[in-house]
């Protein structure tokens, strides 16, 4: 009968080791999922609004709303996007133009990693507004 060295014994007890905590604590991680959803929205030739929901966990959900007088919406996105950021954190931003960059770097920085996304434009008949949706997960 051959003997098997003591290196390779050890060698092979190190990788069964390994190889079972490995799949144990790969086993445990879990994820809670979130959702970011941006609408712009035109209604008239001066009335715009802009709305940012982000759905997260047991049914908790931040919103913000704002409409304005600004043809290109631009405005409108700005204010919804701050206060966003702003009711998210629980602390005022100080950046005067915010951008959706700025609510992903937010979501980003509390642990949120970007799955997915989807935009869809007005469509031809102009019944549903131009719209985005981020999918988010985070390790809990």
């Amino acid at each position: 009968m051959k003997k098997i060295p003591l290196f390779y014994m050890f060698s092979l007890m190190t990788i069964l080791l390994l190889a079972l905590t490995s799949g144990a604590a790969a086993a445990k991680v879990s994820y809670e999922y979130g959702e970011l959803v941006v609408i712009y929205q035109n209604a008239g030739k001066l009335k715009s609004s802009t709305t940012v929901y982000f759905f997260y966990g047991d049914g908790k959900e931040i919103r913000a709303h704002q409409s304005e007088n600004d043809p290109r919406g631009l405005e409108s996105r700005r204010a919804a996007f701050k206060e966003f950021i702003e009711s998210y954190s629980q602390r005022k931003y100080t950046p005067e133009d915010p951008s959706i960059i700025a609510v992903l770097n937010t979501l980003g920085n509390d642990g949120w990693e970007m799955i997915q996304f989807s935009g869809t434009q007005a469509s031809c008949t102009g019944s549903l507004p131009p719209q985005s949706t981020y999918l988010f997960k985070r390790q809990r």
